[in-house]
């Protein structure tokens, strides 16, 4: 079995390394530092559209959800 970069680099390092993904929930006109953001349906629907590609699911190594890729 081929080994990816991050399997090379937790063996050298011990470290957990995976592909992640990284978003702003933030939509027009709202703004953390006014004090505006984003309703729960809001957060809803952006977790919606991102589970089509993305599942949640608790990694090994992690005591939080983490959000997985499914090919």
């Amino acid at each position: 079995m081929n080994k990816t970069p991050a399997d090379k680099l937790t063996e050298l390092t011990g470290a957990y390394f995976c592909n992640a993904i990284c978003c702003s929930g933030y939509r027009a006109g709202q703004n953390p530092r006014e004090n505006i953001y984003p309703s729960c349906e809001q957060i809803k629907e952006d977790l919606a559209i991102l589970r089509k590609h993305w599942g949640l699911c608790y990694e090994d190594r992690s005591p939080k959800p983490v959000m997985r890729h499914f090919d």
